[in-house]
């Protein structure tokens, strides 16, 4: 797909037309629409009266979702960095006890 492709999405039983200017944009658009559907869809069983009130649960949901990746994947790369900083010195002792 070289140009950008016009593509309809269901999102919480409302059709919208987007644009996806990839076939991986495209995909991923699926994937989200779908993801939001079936979270949209699990808060059918609690008392909420309005798709509003329900569409801002699924974006609060999805939020805490993205904030949490976020601060795991900096976790992670601090624990990368104290590895990688520890097989250095690590290495740089081997090197200089062969010498």
């Amino acid at each position: 797909m070289d140009q950008e492709q016009r593509i309809t999405i269901n999102i919480a039983g409302k059709m919208h037309e987007l644009n996806a200017s990839s076939e991986e944009k495209e995909h991923l658009m699926r994937l989200a629409a779908e993801e939001v559907n079936k979270v949209f869809d699990s808060y059918n069983r609690y008392q909420i009266a309005t798709r509003e009130e329900k569409l801002a649960l699924v974006a609060l949901q999805q939020a805490m979702a993205k904030i949490n990746f976020r601060e795991r994947l900096e976790k992670y790369s601090k624990s990368e960095a104290a590895l990688d900083q520890m097989l250095s010195t690590y290495l740089s002792t081997e090197e200089v006890k062969s010498r």
